[in-house]
């Protein structure tokens, strides 16, 4: 092989690559320069190789990441089952008329996907259809209390529900949108404004320029120092208060669905700085009060905390897991002014003083008449000794 033939050769192999190249950039999704907003992540590995079973869904696979699971293919023939009430219930509304507006999502849906899927466009759109409407028959069926051969297996029905929950287990929420709207005939949310997309409002706090402490001592602790345990009555588990030495926290059931949701809207806060960290500062605070079984039983006596787990300590376990591996901005802790102020309160020397007295001369009944009659006799010898000084002066 002379130069020549090996100039060629070189040139059809740069030209190959330029081409391959050029072809893997016109497949990308988007256009230049525009930013990608990712709304279904991946749980982080970091955080996934701690409870590997809480991010699986049990029942029903719902989105590309799951998609054709065998574990998950019995409630394939429910997905069906629920396209057809889904049509039934509006006779204008054929299966023709549902895929062709579908396929004008396509493209946005994808990019909704951390993760690239692979799914041919066929099966990408009969996956968001199926998916789609099996979502909304089932929350029609569950709140209006239709019967429906899925509601009658007890176990299943909080299992389905914990999977609609889980952070790699999703379609994007416009897709819910069109379909419904597609069924009642109009928009299910007016255009009123700029969209959110987080999964639920954040509360905004005015920060102070104190150090943040990172954490608190846990409740036996606390509780030893003068601080009083409430439950609070709030349908929010973050809306936790710190006033005069009393430590408000609404109540909370730890079960197994429970910890699964609470898992995963930590690790959604992680792949999203814009959502803020309010589930992850609520996750550390718990850390923070969980050190031993003794603080599970001291919260569970206060109406706090019921644990539904098989022991206190696999409790104590998850919330310290929780909180380990899970990153958080302190200064962005929406509890920042409580940890300030509860550990100002279990710091000074005047509050451990009254709580070592109340403890050890106030617990109890018994405690309070001694101590009372102790303080009576006291007084007494004091007024004696008076009266006996002030009598040898009188005389003399």
């Amino acid at each position: 092989m002379d130069a020549a033939d090996g100039l060629i050769i070189s040139r059809d192999i740069n030209d190959i690559l330029i081409h391959e190249i050029k072809q893997h950039l016109l497949d990308l999704p988007g256009d230049p320069l525009e930013v990608e907003k990712y709304t279904i992540f991946r749980v982080p590995d970091h955080i996934r190789e701690k409870n590997k079973e809480l991010y699986r869904p049990r029942m029903v696979s719902i989105g590309p990441y799951y998609h054709g699971h065998y574990a998950l293919q019995a409630m394939e023939k429910h997905k069906w089952c629920y396209l057809r009430d889904y049509l039934s219930r509006n006779a204008r509304n054929s299966i023709e008329y549902c895929i062709s507006e579908l396929r004008g999502l396509e493209s946005s849906a994808r990019r909704c996907y951390f993760e690239e899927v692979k799914l041919q466009s066929d099966e990408f759109i009969k996956m968001m259809l199926l998916d789609g409407c099996f979502i909304i028959e089932f929350l029609i069926k569950w709140y209006c209390g239709i019967p429906d051969a899925i509601f009658d297996v007890g176990w299943v029905l909080p299992n389905i529900r914990n999977d609609l929950l889980l952070l790699e287990n999703q379609i994007p929420f416009f897709i819910i949108q069109k379909l419904f709207s597609l069924l009642i005939c109009t928009d299910l949310i007016p255009n009123g404004g700029e969209e959110n997309t987080s999964l639920c409002f954040r509360r905004r706090i005015n920060w102070t320029n104190e150090r943040v402490p990172r954490t608190i001592p846990s409740a036996t602790e606390l509780q030893e120092a003068g601080i009083i345990f409430k439950s609070r009555k709030s349908e929010n588990i973050l809306d936790i208060k710190f006033h005069n030495g009393i430590l408000e926290i609404p109540f909370i059931s730890i079960e197994d669905t429970r910890r699964s949701r609470l898992l995963n809207l930590v690790s959604f806060e992680q792949c999203d700085s814009k959502l803020g960290m309010d589930m992850t500062s609520y996750a550390s605070f718990m850390g923070s009060l969980f050190k031993t079984s003794r603080d599970v039983t001291l919260l569970q006596e206060k109406g706090i905390v019921d644990n539904l787990l098989p022991t206190n300590e696999e409790l104590v376990s998850f919330f310290n897991r929780l909180s380990e591996c899970s990153y958080l901005d302190y200064d962005a802790h929406y509890l920042k002014e409580l940890l300030i102020e509860v550990n100002r309160y279990y710091n000074s020397d005047f509050n451990k003083w009254r709580a070592i007295l109340k403890r050890d001369y106030f617990s109890n009944p018994w405690s309070i008449i001694s101590v009372t009659v102790a303080f009576a006799l006291m007084a007494l010898t004091l007024l004696q000794t008076l009266y006996t000084i002030l009598s040898y002066y009188h005389t003399n």
